[in-house]
């Protein structure tokens, strides 16, 4: 589900999956939920400012994509929740790391 931005995953956006991920080292665009386990763990405040960079660095590239697919203004507004979670998140916790 982490994913997931409609029935088109990030993995297949990419062409990258996290079985691929791990055997490569690959550490690219999103590989911060490529590589995240559904079942357990935390997302932390460095791989969620990444996040929130790539979300904003690829959303015209998404823009794009999404007029390419069935359902696409579907996947585009998942895409751009997504987005904004992660710059919700990364936000709160670069305000928390701050505080001594």
């Amino acid at each position: 589900m982490a994913t997931t931005t409609g029935e088109i995953t990030l993995q297949e956006w990419l062409g990258m999956s996290a079985k691929k991920s791990w055997a490569s080292g690959w550490n690219g665009p999103f590989c911060g939920l490529i590589n995240f386990p559904g079942n357990e763990g935390v997302i932390g405040p460095v791989v969620t400012a990444k996040l929130a960079k790539d979300f904003a660095e690829f959303e015209h590239r998404a823009e794009e994509y999404s007029a390419s697919i069935p359902d696409g203004t579907d996947w585009l507004e998942n895409y751009r929740e997504w987005k904004c979670a992660f710059e919700m998140a990364a936000k709160d916790a670069a305000g928390k790391a701050t505080v001594a």
